[in-house]
């Protein structure tokens, strides 16, 4: 469950990155912003396993990475286009185009709801 938590975050600071860059018409036209995601998923599993405080796989850091990564993503897109930026970033980086936003928005909500639940319902266990 530990690393579920570490890529549930690694997937919100990496769609977060994605959104912030797609604002960037030069970044945007000379990379696939979609890559970001699993980079991020990457460095933050590496972090994860090399780090010496379990910080980031709490509950409580999780529930206020979400919220805060959610209104930042708010903030830079406003909320017309938060329906359809992150879905375009997901659609194109699994080059999937011929799913809709709808659709692609439906998973990201049913993974973002699930996954708090999970982390939030998940007890671990002690070591001693």
């Amino acid at each position: 469950m530990k690393f579920f938590v570490i890529i549930y975050n690694g997937f919100i600071w990496g769609l977060l990155v994605a959104i912030i860059a797609i604002n960037s018409f030069w970044l945007d036209m000379r990379i696939s912003v979609g890559l970001i995601i699993p980079i991020a998923i990457l460095i933050s599993v590496i972090a994860g396993l090399l780090a010496k405080k379990q910080v980031i796989i709490s509950r409580g850091f999780t529930l206020v990475n979400f919220i805060l990564c959610f209104m930042l993503a708010f903030l830079v897109l406003g909320g017309k286009r938060l329906t359809v930026v992150p879905a375009s970033i997901i659609r194109e980086s699994i080059r999937m185009t011929s799913i809709g936003f709808p659709v692609i928005n439906q998973v990201l909500i049913l993974f973002f709801s699930l996954g708090l639940i999970l982390i939030w319902i998940w007890r671990p266990t002690s070591k001693h």
